[in-house]
């Protein structure tokens, strides 16, 4: 049997490409399934499918949710690159993916901010109380 290249790839089940992709990756303590296979200059990990190289979060979602609207971003909930739980991938436009982002930059810069300010105040009690 052929090892998945040219023309018998297509007489492999997709539940034999799912046992790959899920065999390639690492359950984490928040959920996510970590693709440990080979990874891009860009961060994200790739696998073969049918004669093509796929994203593996876009892999992992084809296969267990179904198909990518054409030109459609394939995005993380959980904001890690390399997770390919198909729980943690949503579809959505280049702009929704991009807002999406943005407002988790804001909310973490904002709980910086807070935590930094929360410091400053205790630096502040702690040397009034020293002086």
């Amino acid at each position: 049997m052929s090892k998945g290249r040219g023309f018998w790839s297509k007489a492999i089940s997709d539940d034999v490409y799912k046992d790959r992709l899920w065999s390639r990756c690492e359950i984490q303590p928040n959920g996510c399934w970590v693709y440990l296979g080979p990874k891009a200059t860009n961060g994200y990990g790739f696998m073969c499918y049918r004669n093509r190289s796929w994203r593996a979060h876009r892999l992992a979602y084809f296969l267990w949710k179904g198909e990518i609207p054409k030109g459609a971003d394939v995005c993380h909930t959980c904001d890690v690159r390399l997770c390919c739980n198909p729980e943690h991938l949503w579809v959505g436009t280049r702009s929704e993916n991009m807002l999406d982002a943005s407002y988790k930059l804001f909310a973490f810069a904002l709980v910086f901010l807070i935590i930094a300010e929360a410091t400053n105040l205790l630096h502040f009690r702690d040397s009034a109380l020293i002086a």
